[in-house]
């Protein structure tokens, strides 16, 4: 088998593995792809992408973010650019590193701009602004929060996404109550219940 067979036959195995959660065999079949498509010159995102995931599902996180930094392309597809951006979020944010990972979702928002489809770009868009909404949070910053996650509100009534949607009206709930404000709060956590009995119905 060709190289690039070989990294495609390992890449599949890595996501069956991933998909099961058997989280350690999917990491070794992601690094054999890496491997290969590192020492044979082929595309690496995709692979490279998968490792660090896998690496941080393990809780292998300053491992997967090493990975990311030291193999991360310049110059690939808008989406991609931007699902590698959100995990490197994810594990900054896992790590406490709120600084840096505000720099990140930042530069995750502008990638999204490169995007044409409007309702797939409102949706990487709103999951930007919910997750700066999420760092603020944590910084017990409560207003940059909250107009964080009213901006993602929008975002996710665009692209007609009724999970966002739901996930955001508890977080805005989730603030409300931290605020002594509980008619506020009970009426935002059962809009959210709404949207997930809706995504279910």
């Amino acid at each position: 088998k060709t190289p690039a067979e070989l990294a495609e036959i390992h890449k599949q195995i890595g996501l069956a593995h991933f998909q099961l959660n058997e989280m350690d065999a999917a990491v070794e079949h992601f690094r054999e792809a890496l491997n290969i498509s590192l020492h044979n010159s082929l595309p690496t995102y995709e692979s490279f992408y998968y490792f660090a995931r896998s690496l941080f599902e393990i809780n292998s996180t300053t491992m997967a973010l090493e990975v990311i930094k030291k193999y991360s392309p310049q110059t690939i597809d808008a989406e991609w650019m931007w699902k590698i951006l959100i995990l490197k979020l994810e594990i900054l944010t896992d790590l406490e590193q709120f600084e840096e990972a505000l720099i990140v979702v930042d530069n995750a928002y502008r990638v999204t701009t490169n995007i044409d489809d409007s309702k797939k770009r409102a949706l990487l868009q709103a999951i930007c602004k919910k997750s700066r909404g999420l760092i603020n949070y944590y910084e017990n910053e409560w207003n940059k929060s909250e107009s964080a996650f009213l901006e993602a509100e929008k975002l996710f009534q665009n692209a007609g996404d009724a999970k966002g949607l739901a996930a955001i009206y508890n977080n805005l709930g989730s603030l409300a109550m931290l605020q002594g404000n509980w008619d506020k709060s009970e009426t935002l956590v059962l809009k959210s219940l709404e949207y997930e009995k809706n995504r279910f119905s």
